[in-house]
This record gives C-alpha cells, sequence and structure tokens, in this order.
C-alpha cells in the first residue's frame, strides 16, 4: 500500500477486517501509481523523472530514467511487460508540442511499442494517470485539461476502439481495471460512484457507492479472485473489499 500526500510505502495483510502491517519502506518514496512483477518485485511511479523498483528483500533501485519526461500511469500484464505512462510535464497542459504517450516495455525496461497518436494522427491521451489491459486492449485513465476525465481505450496497435466520458456532468475517474469475465470497473472519486463497463464500452452499470459508505473512491485493484478492492482519499481514507453480484 502507498500513499501520494505521505511518501509511504508498507507491506500489509487482510486479517478478517484488518489490516496488519509487515513493514514499511524506510526510505521515502513518493508513490503515483505502483504495479507488481511476476517475481514480487515493486515498480513505483513517482510522477518524477525515476521509475523506482522496490524488491522482494527491501532494497529500493531506480529501474530505468525517463528524463526529461515524468512518469505516470504503470502497469504491468500476466507477461511481465510494462505499459508506463509518459508526460512532459507534471501538470495537465495542452499544446502543441507536448509529449502524452504510453509505452510498452520488456521486464528489463527496452521499450517495444509507443502509443501516442492514431491512424489520423490526432493525440491519443492528454494525461495518461492510470493504465490496465486484456489480451485484446489497453485501458487508460486520461485526464483532461481544465476539466472532467475519460477513458481511452486502444488496441494492441494503438489504434482507437472507444472513448467513455462518464454517466455524471463532470466525471472524475481515477483508476481502471479489468475482471476476468472481461468487465471494466473504473472508479469516480467526486461522484462516489463505480461505473462498470462492458468490453465495447457499453455501460452496464453506474453505481453510487456512497450508498454503502464509500466515499471518494480512488485507487482499485482486482485479484485472483475477482474481488474488488478499493482505496478511498477521504480524510478517513480506507480500504474497502466488494463482490460484483
Amino acid at each position: 500500500m502507498g500513499t501520494s500526500w505521505g511518501d509511504v510505502l508498507q507491506k500489509v495483510t487482510v486479517e478478517k477486517d484488518r489490516i496488519i502491517q509487515c513493514s514499511e519502506l524506510k526510505e521515502t518514496l513518493l508513490v503515483f501509481d505502483m504495479a507488481m512483477m511476476n517475481n514480487g518485485d515493486l515498480l513505483v511511479s513517482s510522477g518524477k523523472t525515476e521509475l523506482k523498483l522496490y524488491t522482494t528483500d527491501n532494497q529500493v533501485k531506480t529501474f530505468g530514467t525517463v528524463f526529461p519526461l515524468y512518469t505516470l500511469g504503470v502497469h504491468v500484464n500476466k507477461q511481465n511487460e510494462i505499459f508506463l505512462g509518459f508526460s512532459d510535464s507534471d501538470y495537465i497542459t495542452i499544446s502543441n508540442d507536448i509529449v502524452r504517450r504510453v509505452v510498452l516495455m520488456d521486464h528489463n525496461g527496452d521499450i517495444k511499442q509507443c502509443f501516442e497518436y492514431d491512424r489520423d494522427n490526432q493525440r491519443l491521451f492528454t494525461w495518461p494517470r492510470r493504465i490496465c489491459s486484456n489480451d485484446k486492449y489497453i485501458f487508460v485513465v486520461d485526464l483532461l485539461h481544465g476539466g472532467p476525465g475519460r477513458v481511452v481505450v486502444i488496441d494492441k496497435v494503438g489504434q482507437l476502439q472507444w472513448n467513455y466520458n462518464g454517466s455524471f456532468d463532470k466525471f472524475d475517474p481515477k483508476d481502471i481495471a479489468v475482471t476476468s469475465t472481461e468487465i471494466v470497473i473504473v472508479t469516480d472519486c467526486n461522484n462516489h460512484a463505480l461505473h462498470i463497463l462492458s468490453l465495447s464500452g457499453e455501460v452496464i452499470i453506474c453505481k453510487k457507492i456512497s450508498e454503502l459508505c464509500i466515499h471518494f473512491p480512488c485507487s482499485l485493484s482486482i485479484d485472483d479472485d475477482d474481488k474488488l478492492w478499493v482505496g478511498t482519499s477521504d480524510s478517513k481514507s480506507k480500504v474497502h473489499a466488494l463482490r460484483l453480484t
């Protein structure tokens, strides 16, 4: 578990309704996003110019440097390949010469593919905050300048499949995940909601989870049993375990 505002990274276990801390990284490490490699090492994007690696023996190493760019969302797929979002700025802005891309790397950090423009040379992303994937598509939570966010979905060769702009006036997507049954789930922080989508981008349901006393859903992960783990970003930050029914 990590926090971007407290520079804390912890290893924890869950026992019934309690989170038990196993260890805490002593070195200050800003956590913007993180993803686990197949060997248990943890890639950490801090929103800065270096991608860090937190190893299973509690060491912190520099996995790669992208200077002068900034690392954003990071994701590791089942093949141990790494998707990493880049920006030439640590804030959201628009101009003709900006760099906003998602790259696919092998487990050594060598770039295999770069996704930035579609076949019509239109920019795919504004600020790729979060990334996930399945065997068919790459799903990106993309933040927009001066407004709400969106979900951008491309195929494995980088062609745009669909965009999703939410079911509320101000869609505030923070994280995204895909279940083993190909259901796409997006956290919508300021609307206190989960958006449940089909693989083709159709809305299955948009659920206000404030009805479950869950407010400001932010981070999202799905385990091997398709259980949803939702982290909140309010003053009483919690982790909630949910199941789709």
